[in-house]
């Protein structure tokens, strides 16, 4: 027998008290995630509700129905041609089998109840019944009728006649009836978030457990585990909602390890008034439709329990007004590409904002350049594989998608449906030697990324993570203060460029992977040639940015 584990170890790499605190924290929450992960996969069976007496007589009535089929099935393929010592033959052993399941003697009752409940129940692993329980010897006992009554009914077809009365309890069923109507569903609260976890994991994203915490938490301590889904109401869904607002702020890292409700009344009593925003609540009040949308895809419920007008006018945020994104000013934007790293530094790495004679053409050059020039998104260019660089009908364009040619699934992920698209390479990144540099890479065989040196982020599993954070140290130095604009901001002075160049708001989004409600349904049957998305992408041009400075890539074999 292994030996239970006690303790887990954990590293913090740091010698610096203040951010060990820190790190500690966030540890914490996370291992506790674990451990309630690890507790949720273990109880799940366990806080099953046991099936009721019409569940339990669902079953029997439905597994009566197979049993009559089958039988139907086997008397046409063996007894159709049978002569009258094998029909003879055939009674006696019906009869011998039918005398066990309706045999008076305790032992042999016993006997035929159990090894029919065991074979069925091994079929049926999902169903919350224990050996020995009040609903395993009432299953046993309906399964053991049924057997029973399609017996008697397959000697009366051959001609015996039957003595005593039909069972009543399937005497309306036969081979050619429908299948009962299942019952209400008794899917517990419990049950349904546990699948609703594994399918967000497997399908959506490995964030999922983080994103969710809050909104299962609330939802089985103030429901319970145990409550039937098909009895939630609109007013329960109301009684969750409400318990966001009063969460305190930060209740993961404050109250670390304490059910939801127990720091609600912590707070309540430090007199800590510091609660969740209004649009906090709103994002867990879309997690909490999440969840019942699902049951109701799945026909676990016949319509959600969170779909309600008032509902939604109380804890769906009100749309903030869009506000106009912040684009880098003109001396900005010349700044960014008149810094070290552009015109040389002392390595693209820690020295990347100290001047010296390297010229590195890596991703750090590289990846502001693609956003300036074809408005790309951050995490779309650091995630690009040398494959993903190609080139058709003389024209070399970057294909941006999740999959390689051969279908070989990547760590990549796209934002929407709309992002899959084929973005033609601006005449600038030509100039600079973008096409050679690929070719140097692929060189490399190992290493399939065209920019391999740019690292994915634990906590994200995104690329862009780090090199977000890199680049506002990187636009801080280059310009001496703090511009209010982002990386982001790169690829809507893109989207300025293409409008005021004429290039229709269609062929806009189709080259930016722009998601257009609206224009959804046009969206799948516009799928434009590359010459006419190179053309207008050859359109953008920056006033005042001059990158005349900026000399191409060049092969090691040809340099000096």
């Amino acid at each position: 027998m292994e030996k239970p584990i006690t303790e887990i170890r954990k590293s913090l790499r740091t010698k610096d008290f203040e951010k060990a605190k820190r790190l500690c924290q966030i540890e914490a929450v996370a291992f506790a995630g674990k451990m309630a992960e690890a507790r949720r996969k273990l109880d799940s069976k366990a806080n099953a509700v046991p099936p009721s007496d019409e569940e339990l007589y669902y079953l029997a009535t439905d597994w009566f129905v197979r049993l009559e089929r089958e039988e139907e099935k086997r008397r046409t393929a063996v007894l159709t041609d049978a002569d009258e010592a094998q029909t003879e033959q055939e009674i006696d052993s019906l009869i011998d089998e039918a005398a066990l399941y309706t045999a008076r003697e305790e032992h042999l009752s016993q006997s035929a109840l159990n090894g029919l409940a065991d074979a069925f129940l091994k079929s049926r692993p999902e169903l919350a019944i224990e050996a020995g329980s009040p609903a395993y010897r009432q299953l046993g006992a309906l399964l053991k009728r049924a057997k029973a009554e399609s017996l008697n009914r397959s000697i009366t077809r051959l001609g015996v006649r039957r003595t005593g009365r039909p069972d009543e309890a399937f005497e309306s069923f036969n081979a050619h009836s429908q299948p009962p109507a299942p019952p209400k569903n008794r899917t517990t609260l419990k049950q349904l978030t546990d699948e609703f976890m594994d399918y967000q994991a497997k399908n959506r994203s490995e964030n999922t457990p983080v994103t969710y915490a809050i909104t299962i938490r609330a939802l089985l301590e103030v429901l319970g585990e145990r409550k039937l889904i098909a009895e939630i109401t609109n007013a329960d869904i109301q009684r969750v909602a409400e318990t966001f607002r009063r969460v305190p702020a930060f209740v993961s890292q404050r109250y670390a390890g304490l059910p939801l409700l127990k720091a609600i009344e912590l707070a309540d009593a430090e007199d800590n008034t510091e609660r969740l925003s209004s649009q906090t609540v709103s994002k867990y009040f879309n997690n909490l439709c999440a969840v019942f949308n699902y049951a109701k895809d799945v026909g676990k419920i016949a319509e959600s329990p969170a779909k309600a007008k008032r509902l939604f006018e109380q804890f769906r945020a009100k749309r903030r007004k869009k506000t106009t994104r912040q684009l880098f000013t003109k001396d900005e934007l010349a700044s960014m590409f008149r810094a070290p790293l552009y015109t040389g530094c002392v390595d693209d790495e820690l020295g990347y904002a100290k001047p010296g004679s390297a010229l590195p053409r890596r991703g750090r050059f590289w990846v502001p350049l693609i956003a300036l020039f074809h408005g790309c998104r951050l995490g779309e260019i650091c995630q690009l594989y040398t494959e993903d660089v190609k080139e058709s009908e003389g024209i070399p364009y970057l294909a941006i998608r999740t999959q390689l040619d051969e279908e070989d699934e990547t760590d990549k992920r796209l934002k929407t449906e709309a992002s899959i698209r084929d973005v033609p390479l601006h005449p600038e990144l030509l100039r600079l030697g973008f096409m050679e540099f690929v070719a140097e890479r692929r060189k490399d065989k190992g290493k399939p990324r065209l920019f391999p040196e740019l690292k994915i982020a634990k906590s994200t599993k995104r690329y862009s993570t780090k090199f977000s954070r890199w680049f506002c140290r990187f636009i801080e130095h280059a310009s001496g203060h703090k511009p209010k604009a982002t990386f982001h901001s790169l690829r809507h002075h893109f989207r300025t460029e293409l409008s005021r160049a004429g290039v229709g708001i269609e062929l806009v989004d189709e080259i930016g992977g722009w998601a257009d409600e609206d224009r959804g349904m046009n969206r799948n049957y516009l799928h434009l040639a590359l010459k006419r998305t190179a053309e207008a992408i050859a359109k953008v041009s920056y006033e005042g940015l001059d990158l005349s400075h900026l000399k191409p890539f060049v092969p090691p074999q040809h340099r000096a």
